[in-house]
């Protein structure tokens, strides 16, 4: 349930306010629910990890597109919903070491009211500036 509620906490910091704080008092009046056994909240056998980005992309796109109807000059339309990434790796012939490259790429940003939306740029849950 922690990645759901991350999502719900980024879209109210970016909707309502993006100088709030991110602390517990100021989500202290959100109430995240998700059933047992569902995608956001899945029990044993499972499998869950450190890949749910997908699934984490689309539960915020779904939540900004709620609020248009409430207020559509603060959201943005449906991103590229992933974060894809290529890996290159093998064995240095020089000297026999392994080595390892991760890139990640974006699709790119959903449009606004009153803005295009932008090409190959990182959205939402996935804006990574650096990936040791």
């Amino acid at each position: 349930l922690s990645a759901a509620r991350a999502c719900v906490y980024y879209v109210c910091k970016a909707v309502i306010d993006p100088d709030l704080p991110a602390c517990a008092g100021a989500y202290r009046s959100v109430e995240v629910y998700a059933p047992e056994g569902s995608i956001l909240q899945a029990t044993y056998p499972a499998a869950i990890g450190n890949a749910n980005i997908l699934t984490d992309q689309r539960v915020v796109d779904v939540l900004l597109g709620a609020l248009y109807s409430v207020v559509p000059d603060r959201v943005c339309a449906a991103c590229s919903g992933e974060m894809n990434l290529i890996n290159i790796g093998g064995i240095d012939p020089a000297t026999g070491a392994y080595y390892n490259y991760v890139e990640t790429y974006a699709g790119g940003q959903g449009a606004m009211v009153d803005l295009d939306g932008e090409d190959g740029v990182h959205t939402h849950l996935t804006n990574t500036r650096n990936a040791p």
